[in-house]
């Protein structure tokens, strides 16, 4: 390597969305988390939705976040990016409307706020 370069620091990451199997009985985002961890990758997407074996009603993302134990295990685990694919709740059947994209701001910003702030 030439003097003053630096190695390519980047991992590859891959993502936690709509897998069809499971090995253990962790919950599917928590199975796929831990695989993802120990192939090496720091990095995790995953899409940030209510686990659907858990009762919870949430009206917000933030509530997702802060109530699903699944969403909650993976963020308190050690990767140093996260990717969340997510869509407002509080919007769902009026979604990128005119009329709604202020409340599905406050929600994206309410959501960012908790996480920036609790992990």
């Amino acid at each position: 390597m030439k003097k003053g370069l630096s190695p390519y620091n980047v991992m590859a990451g891959t993502q936690a969305i709509g897998g069809a199997y499971q090995f253990t009985r962790d919950p599917a985002l928590v199975e796929a988390a831990h695989v993802i961890w120990n192939m090496g990758s720091n990095i995790l997407k995953f899409k940030l939705e209510q686990d659907k074996s858990e009762s919870l009603k949430p009206h917000s993302l933030t509530e997702i976040a802060r109530d699903t134990p699944s969403v909650r295990t993976v963020l308190k685990m050690p990767f140093t990016h996260y990717l969340l694919w997510a869509y407002s709740i509080s919007t769902k059947s009026n979604q990128f409307h005119p009329d709604s994209l202020q409340k599905e701001y406050e929600e994206m910003y309410e959501l960012t706020c908790y996480i920036l702030k609790t992990y």
